[in-house]
């Protein structure tokens, strides 16, 4: 079961599993002792959940046991792609998310301010043609 949730995991993320295991320093031999149905050793079982995001009863049965919110593919793509990164650029894309995050915010602001004075300029607009209907009755 745990070597055909594995094989599962790195087809939906697009990732072979080979490299998966040199990039978790785990030795690729291990793949074929799994697929035999040989023991997994639960440093490799703790860092392929970690890796994954899935609980580690969900890498020996398939039990998902998945509580609050659900990621989406693109979460979920998104996610493991920064696994792999190493962490100087881990940081670099942390930084460039929040810039992008700042100035959709800003872009926001910018947006609400402008339907605000559009809507007050439409009100008083709306008022000052009241006061011309009262004016000429």
């Amino acid at each position: 079961m745990f070597y055909e949730q594995l094989i599962k995991l790195c087809a939906r993320s697009g990732i072979n599993p080979f490299l998966l295991m040199r990039h978790l320093n785990v030795n690729t031999d291990c793949l074929r002792r799994w697929e035999k149905g040989g023991p997994v050793n639960s440093d490799v079982l703790l860092k392929l959940s970690e890796f994954f995001g899935v609980s580690v009863d969900y890498l020996l049965k398939g039990d998902r046991g998945e509580k609050g919110f659900k990621l989406s593919d693109r979460e979920k793509e998104f996610i493991l792609k920064f696994r792999m990164l190493n962490t100087m650029d881990k940081g670099r894309v942390l930084e460039r998310m929040e810039v992008f995050i700042e100035n959709e915010r800003e872009s926001l602001d910018e947006r609400n301010t402008r339907t605000k004075l559009i809507t007050e300029k439409t009100d008083e607009t709306a008022n000052s043609d009241d006061v011309k209907l009262t004016e000429d009755d």
